[in-house]
């Protein structure tokens, strides 16, 4: 009876992964609407100017973050499988 349970809660992993797969999924797809939201803002500003670059750099590192933080969640959920 105890293997059975043992050998049935296996299935239960599939909810971690199928989660950590859909956030790293939701991650990406966002990160990549940001980037192009960002570069739209970029060019639709009328400044050029090194106050504006320096705030598109830090939103730029910012989408790397999320980019990152979706790699690694991709890299548990097929650790995880």
């Amino acid at each position: 009876m105890l293997r059975r349970i043992l050998a049935s809660s296996r299935y239960l992993i599939i909810i971690a992964v199928l989660a950590t797969f859909l956030a790293a999924v939701a991650l990406l797809i966002y990160g990549g609407l940001t980037v192009l939201h960002v570069i739209y803002a970029m060019f639709a500003s009328s400044q050029f100017t090194t106050t504006e670059a320096r705030h598109f750099s830090v939103e730029f590192i910012e989408i790397i973050d999320l980019f990152l933080l979706g790699t690694v969640l991709y890299i548990v959920s097929l650790g995880l499988y």
